[in-house]
């Protein structure tokens, strides 16, 4: 008989999981008197299941062979996302999630010291994989095995930025405004017209909106333990405008909403945006209306310290990084068109 879809306890693993779609998912809470922060664990895993990881067995080396009776791989794994839970914000705990469940299920009853570097190269080693991925994969395996005290020598591909390449031009995102509906559309314009992240706008209140001095102000965001500061979204007077068409229809609470009610998801957004792409014949990504943004403040010649401020940077070298092909000749190309256009 299938379990119930609801946490339930494996004495064994001293553990709570629940099953979906006949796939049993730890939820990284240890201990039988934790129902409560299974079932909370649980609604945020309904809240947002990631796209689990696929992996084929070809892709994967051979399994270790037991050795000793030492912790294993689905003691550590689950060990680290109970940490996890308490410790990190949800968005953190699902991308974890989406690689160590699978490592898991692959290793589990393998003492954790007997997996090597190899095995876990080759377990992050898929063909349809990218540099970002790969990287999101290995740092969450050396991450988990690194908080039992096992030091793993990986050899972790940096994160690929599309940086430019990404940007959504002005054509493509007219289509996709035309076609867009609702909150969703108000979301993307939102995107479009600050450069703010996407999990800026997510998490973005009604409340947080200085109406007076036309700025938002995020004391939960991406970089708020590194600078120990708050993030100010800048808003112009359109920005402004729609912020208050968004106050008219919600009154309080998430400034962009999904049809639940709730703020949005990323990847509810990142689903509903590839809708429109596959409808439309466009190529838009979230991440790339803020690289939009970037780009057109460094072609129009703001300093690449205002621009730095505008994307919420603490300095220039996040941009320099991204867009140097564009800091370094945007003041040469404008110069070039001066002459070629002179007043």
């Amino acid at each position: 008989m299938p379990r119930p879809n609801a946490p339930w306890f494996r004495t064994s693993k001293n553990a709570w999981y629940v099953t979906l779609d006949g796939r049993v998912v730890s939820l990284g809470v240890t201990g039988r008197s934790n129902r409560k922060l299974a079932l909370k664990a649980f609604a945020r895993l309904l809240t947002d299941v990631p796209e689990p990881a696929k992996f084929s067995a070809a892709e994967v080396c051979p399994l270790p062979q037991p050795a000793s009776e030492e912790q294993t791989v689905r003691q550590l794994v689950d060990a680290f996302l109970t940490h996890s839970i308490a410790r990190h914000k949800p968005h953190t705990v699902r991308t974890y999630r989406r690689f160590l469940e699978p490592f898991a299920d692959r290793f589990g009853p393998v003492p954790a010291a007997n997996v090597t570097a190899a095995v876990v190269d080759s377990f992050a080693n898929v063909a349809t994989w990218g540099d970002t991925t790969r990287h999101g994969c290995l740092n969450a395996v050396a991450t988990a095995f690194r908080h039992s005290g096992i030091t793993l020598t990986l050899d972790i591909p940096p994160k690929a930025s599309r940086g430019a390449e990404a940007v959504v031009t002005a054509e493509t995102y007219a289509k996709v405004d035309a076609e867009a509906r609702g909150d969703f559309r108000a979301l993307l314009r939102f995107l479009w017209l600050t450069g703010c992240r996407p999990s800026e706008a997510f998490a973005l209140t009604l409340e947080t909106v200085d109406w007076t001095n036309a700025v938002a102000m995020l004391k939960d965001h991406k970089t708020a333990r590194t600078t120990g500061r708050s993030r100010l979204i800048f808003l112009s007077a359109e920005a402004m405008a729609l912020l208050r068409q968004q106050k008219a229809r919600h009154s309080s609470g998430f400034a962009f909403r999904m049809q639940n009610g709730r703020g949005w998801r990323l990847n509810a957004a990142v689903n509903r945006l590839w809708r429109l792409n596959a409808k439309l014949g466009t190529d838009a990504t979230l991440y790339g209306f803020r690289h939009s943004f970037a780009t057109q403040a460094l072609v129009n010649g703001l300093p690449d310290a205002q621009v730095a401020a505008l994307l919420g940077h603490r300095g220039t070298a996040m941009l320099h990084k991204h867009y140097s092909h564009l800091t370094a000749q945007a003041q040469a190309m404008r110069e070039a068109v001066a002459r070629v256009r002179p007043q």
